[in-house]
């Protein structure tokens, strides 16, 4: 009796798979020819949810059902067939349990494939359902589609492509977004990226205002041209990123690695710097009026025509780095280190020294300063 139920099982199974086949196969436009692609496709993805589904059952065959069943062979079947068939019913229904919820994420994972229905917020809920399942979202595609206050919270989104989407008040906190495509991408509403892996990510163009990226890995992340004015920033590393352009006014980057990192032309005013590590990076002609640089290191790295109209670089390390043309009005260099630095034709005007002393050259002020 049990050993039918068993084969009716293994059945449904294989049925579960075709079906998840089916809709990969569907869902990649219907290609001829690679069934077997599909089928297996399918077999490797059942198999980390077919551990959690399956082991309860295959635990209540060993524990339960065997059991029963030998004490059957010992008794009398007519006077227990009435319970053993309660226990049969349980059975089934634990069964039918574990294909229903199994072809409820397979749908979930349809959903998010065909891109249904993305202004209702069906793509939402697909994609955290698969989440909590922990279904990997490596490369998957969700461009362009409204996922405003999405939940994924360590997602692993490895070169996902989520160009253009509205992801407004999404939480990514330790996502993994490396080497994902968020070009022109809505971060902004105070999103959550704390923690988060965005190494070699595409953030061209995209809106991170007032985002928390504390902590955050953005190491040769492509960030030219985005708008991080008032983003968190702090103790993140940001090593030879591009923020080329990059709008990072009144942001936090204390104690940020930003080593290399391309901030030519990039707006910095009012950011907060302190003690942030910019070694050889390139501020070339950058926005740096009233920045908080005080502790700064700034060995070999390229000021050349930077504004530094108020900036306080107070204890900076400025070895070796390059000042030509840079406008220092009413900028503190207290303290600084200056060893080596290239000043020429650097503009002091009201400019503190680092031995305490003002520095003003009178040509080099505004008019209405002279």
């Amino acid at each position: 009796m049990f050993k039918g139920f068993k084969h009716r099982w293994q059945q449904r199974r294989d049925e579960a798979i075709r079906l998840e086949a089916y809709y990969l196969w569907e869902a990649d436009g219907k290609p001829e020819g690679r069934s077997d692609y599909y089928y297996h496709k399918a077999l490797q993805n059942r198999q980390s949810l077919g551990r959690r589904v399956v082991a309860p059952f295959i635990w209540l065959e060993k524990k339960a059902i065997e059991p029963v069943s030998n004490w059957m062979n010992r008794a009398d079947l007519f006077n227990i067939l009435e319970k053993a068939g309660i226990l049969i019913a349980v059975f089934v229904f634990l069964i039918e349990y574990g294909e229903r919820r199994e072809k409820a994420i397979y749908e979930a994972w349809r959903v998010v494939k065909t891109g249904q229905e993305e202004q209702s917020g069906v793509v939402v809920l697909a994609l955290e359902r698969l989440h909590r399942e922990k279904f990997s979202l490596d490369e998957i595609d969700v461009r362009e589609t409204n996922l405003e206050g999405i939940n994924l919270q360590g997602a692993h989104l490895w070169k996902a492509n989520l160009q253009g989407a509205n992801l407004w008040e999404a939480n990514l906190q330790n996502a993994n977004l490396w080497e994902t495509n968020l070009q022109g991408a809505n971060l902004g509403g105070k999103a959550s990226l704390q923690s988060a892996n965005l190494a070699k990510a595409n953030l061209q163009g995209a809106n991170l205002q007032d985002v928390n990226l504390q902590d955050a890995l953005l190491g040769e992340a492509n960030l030219k041209g985005a708008d991080l004015k008032r983003a968190n920033l702090k103790r993140a590393r940001v090593w030879d990123a591009n923020l080329e352009r990059a709008d990072l006014g009144r942001a936090n980057l204390a104690k940020s690695r930003l080593e290399r990192a391309n901030l030519k032309e990039a707006g910095l005013w009012n950011t907060k710097l302190e003690g942030a590590s910019l070694l050889g990076a390139s501020l070339e002609e950058s926005y740096l009026e009233r920045a908080n640089l005080k502790g700064a290191y700034l060995e070999r790295a390229n000021l050349k025509g930077a504004y530094l109209w108020r900036a306080n670089l107070e204890g900076a390390s400025l070895w070796r780095a390059n000042l030509e043309g840079a406008d220092l009005l009413s900028a503190n260099l207290k303290g600084a280190n200056l060893k080596d630095a290239n000043l020429e034709g650097a503009k002091f005007c009201y400019t503190k020294m680092p031995d305490g002393t003002v520095k003003t050259h009178k040509p080099d002020c505004p008019k209405d300063l002279q």
